[in-house]
């Protein structure tokens, strides 16, 4: 796939974000809290906002000839958790 002509279609870049995110043990546990940190992520997409606070992102979009799209599953990433920003091209 180009992904240039990609991105260029629907006019977005495509990114790949590498982010720590917090971890935690749902309920009441005898889990050793210690044992608890955060977690590397790393997460593919189309760059749908680019702030100063966040960068938006989402993994799917459809795409029609209208220049009309529809995202599934944005995500916000917090500046403050961004590790790295890879723009991806060809």
């Amino acid at each position: 796939m180009n992904l240039s002509k990609q991105s260029k279609k629907i006019g977005r870049q495509a990114v790949l974000v590498i982010w720590i995110d917090s971890s935690g043990v749902e309920g009441w546990t005898h889990e050793p809290i210690e044992d608890l940190v955060p977690v590397k992520m790393w997460t593919l997409g189309w760059i749908l906002a680019d702030t100063k606070s966040h960068v938006t992102i989402t993994a799917t979009a459809s795409y029609s000839k209208a220049k009309d799209y529809q995202v599934n599953s944005p995500i916000a990433i917090p500046r403050c958790s961004i590790i790295k920003m890879e723009y991806l091209t060809d």
